[in-house]
């Protein structure tokens, strides 16, 4: 059987670590190839093509999109590129996998989700977080009604924000999609869709796309909540999972797997086109992530909490599309 062969679109600060966990599959005996890559600038996908072995490396994204040898293609270009190059590889026949954010409008997603219906193709975009084990743990926990009724939650994500590139501070991107958007798929893949937004901003100016925001979410479950994301402050990569009962009164940590890598998503992607699942991963979860952003920024803008229409059924738990538990391999030598 011919293996899966990929193409990826974009060679800048994330495509190594794409890069790798393709490689990472193949160790395991995963039936996909990185056949191609292509950026703007040639020397960045050359040299990417030279350390792994890449066997082709180019700037034209026409004819890496008409080859027929190739059957999916990764898009990390920068966001604001992302609608246009996922529609062009979808228009090609390609199944596709996104970074984030999947469109710069949740009316944008659904047109680009209506493409790939239309034509039979998969589309999966990131962030992956309801892969995590982390997640997973939470997720089993509240659903076996550990800590009782979830009431009230909140999420924080920030850091110093990117050096390497400018595109992270211009319109159609800021803190809230490249940052917030993690805690948006978490919050809402532990505790269902968000009924309505209310968002503040340190200093609203609408050309600052790197000001601090929060969040205030009700979600149709009842439960409020809140999401504080900036480019300064701290970062946020969960090793474990922190629980707290009446029952034993004091704070329990719970240890998960920190090999977990965040491209975890190409696993899903890969497995779920190789044995023709549906995969874990949900671009109605997307959709619906990309609504309450529209309609965060639609809440700066007026001062006023703003209903979200959109919904989705919560991530499933099943046993995880694994290949043979390959998963479970972890060689130090492909870690990132």
């Amino acid at each position: 059987m011919p293996p899966l062969r990929l193409a990826m679109l974009g060679a800048g600060n994330v495509a190594e670590s794409y890069v790798r966990q393709i490689r990472r599959l193949r160790e395991e005996g995963v039936n996909v190839e990185l056949a191609a890559i292509c950026s703007r600038s040639l020397d960045p996908a050359r040299r990417l093509a030279e350390i792994f072995g890449i066997a082709e490396s180019g700037t034209d994204i026409a004819a890496l999109l008409s080859r027929k040898d190739i059957d999916a293609v990764i898009v990390l270009t920068p966001m604001q590129c992302h609608a246009e190059h996922v529609r062009l590889a979808l228009a090609s026949g390609k199944h596709v996998l996104s970074e984030k954010t999947l469109a710069a409008s949740a009316e944008e997603g659904c047109g680009i989700a209506a493409l790939a219906a239309e034509r039979g193709l998969l589309l999966r975009a990131a962030p992956f977080t309801t892969l995590s084990p982390v997640f997973r743990d939470a997720r089993h926990r509240l659903e076996r009604g550990e800590i009782g009724e979830a009431l009230c939650c909140r999420a924080l994500y920030g850091w110093e924000g990117p050096d390497w590139a400018d595109w992270f501070f211009r319109p159609g991107a800021g803190a809230l999609r490249d940052l917030g958007v993690y805690a948006l798929t978490t919050l809402t893949g532990l505790l269902g869709p968000v009924a309505s937004v209310f968002a503040q901003a340190s200093e609203v100016k609408p050309d600052d796309h790197g000001q601090g925001l929060q969040l205030s979410l009700r979600f149709t479950s009842g439960c409020v909540g809140t999401i504080t994301t900036q480019f300064v402050g701290q970062d946020w990569d969960p090793k474990g999972l922190q629980l707290w009962t009446a029952e034993t009164g004091c704070w329990r940590l719970f240890e998960e797997d920190a090999t977990w890598p965040w491209t975890d998503g190409v696993r899903d992607f890969c497995a779920s086109i190789i044995e023709g699942a549906s995969g874990d991963l949900s671009i109605d979860h997307v959709l619906h992530v990309l609504d309450i952003i529209d309609q965060a920024l639609a809440s700066l803008d007026c001062g006023m909490p703003m209903a979200v229409a959109s919904r989705f059924a919560p991530p499933s738990l099943r046993s995880r599309l694994d290949m043979n538990k390959s998963h479970r391999i972890h060689n130090p030598l492909t870690l990132t």
